[in-house]
């Protein structure tokens, strides 16, 4: 198998982001505990067919604005009021509501506990 070292936006490995200007992969920046999830872990469980809903806020508590955006996305899940392809800017002090949709209509692929994470 040939050696590839041309790098691409789906090929950034775990705890990078892509760097349009650059073409590259870069490595994040360090994660603050001053900028998180107001819950930890959001517990949702469908029957096949249905389309759960929950709202978690993404709190900054950092002194300077923040950009985020979603790495990966699953089919499955959709966020209705958060940017998946562009970088949505908190500003410091402030928080900004997440709501998550998870549709089990497209999920026969999945199997159980598959969907954690």
């Amino acid at each position: 198998e040939p050696l590839d070292l041309v790098q691409t936006k789906g090929t950034c490995p775990p705890s990078t982001t892509w760097e349009e200007d650059i073409q590259s992969c870069v490595a994040c920046p360090e994660s603050s505990e001053n900028v998180a999830f107001s819950d930890e872990k959001v517990d949702m469980m469908a029957e096949r067919g249905e389309e759960k809903h929950a709202r978690v806020l993404l709190v900054n508590r950092e002194v300077f604005d923040v950009s985020v955006k979603p790495k990966v996305v699953p089919n499955f899940v959709s966020l209705t009021n958060f940017s998946t392809t562009e970088a949505t800017t908190v500003r410091s002090g402030e928080s900004i509501p997440l709501d998550v949709a998870i549709n089990t209509m497209n999920t026969t692929k999945l199997g159980p506990g598959t969907a954690q994470g």
